[in-house]
Order: structure tokens, then C-alpha cells, then sequence
């Protein structure tokens, strides 16, 4: 999920500086929008100028862990492929070859199983993330 929303811009990577942490709010974490109880710990994190946005602990390691692999490995450029949907997971599509492709953080896959889809991609972190999912009727 982290990964997909650093491709599409959704999150911007991590700085290198330690954010502030504290006993959870109640409010929806920004990367995985479950909100933070109050036994857990609470990241706030800077998101951009004069901005910031709480994370639970799990998701700020993950978030600070992609940040670091995109500082060390830009994003690849993608493809398409042409493929029938199998199956449809919270964060990513499976295709019929077993590939999974990654979703971007408002990016829903609408279609049913057994569907012939185009879909665009690009490559972040060793991982495809869709950039658009289609019907294919060719």
C-alpha cells in the first residue's frame, strides 16, 4: 500500500528526520486510513511545508522503509500487459499468470473475475503499481 501511494504521489517520501510520537488521537491513519486507538502509538509525520499527517507505528516503518528504497532506486519505467483478472485483493489485482499488480491509494478495480483487462503500469520498488486498469474488447 505504501509503495502505491509514494508512486502516485498520494504520500511523499520520508525525511530522514525522527517525527514526533505519542499515544493515539482516534483519527484515520494516513496510510492505511484505519483510524489510531489510544493504546497504540501515533506518528506525526511532516507532509509537506508547514504540514503534517499521523501514522500508526507498522505504517511509518513501512512508509520510512519505501522512502529510503525510492531514495537508493528510482521508479522504472512500466508497460502494459494484456490479462484476464483472477482475483481481487484490498491493495492489488491478480492476474491469470499469478502477476499481481499493486493499486494506487484511489485506484478501485471495478471489473469481475474472468475479465480481460489492459492494464498500464509502472515499476516502483520491484513491484508493479497500475496507473489505469481497462476492459480490454480486442
Amino acid at each position: 500500500m505504501v509503495t502505491a501511494r509514494l508512486a502516485s504521489g498520494a504520500l511523499r517520501p520520508v525525511k530522514r528526520e525522527h517525527p514526533w510520537a505519542g499515544y493515539g488521537s482516534g483519527l484515520p491513519c494516513a496510510v492505511c486510513g484505519v483510524p489510531i486507538g489510544g493504546a497504540e502509538v501515533e506518528y506525526e509525520v511532516e507532509s509537506g511545508p508547514g504540514s503534517s499527517v499521523l501514522v500508526h507505528l507498522v505504517c511509518f516503518t513501512a512508509w520510512k522503509r519505501e522512502s529510503e528504497a525510492a531514495r537508493k532506486e528510482p521508479p522504472l519505467a512500466g508497460g502494459a500487459v494484456l490479462a484476464t483478472l483472477l482475483k481481487v485483493e484490498p491493495d492489488c489485482i491478480v492476474l491469470d499468470d499469478q502477476s499481481r499488480i499493486f493499486l494506487g491509494p484511489t485506484m478501485r478495480c471495478r471489473h469481475k473475475i474472468g475479465t480481460r483487462l489492459q492494464v498500464v503500469y509502472a515499476q516502483s520498488g520491484g513491484k508493479k503499481i497500475a496507473l489505469s486498469i481497462e476492459r480490454y474488447w480486442g
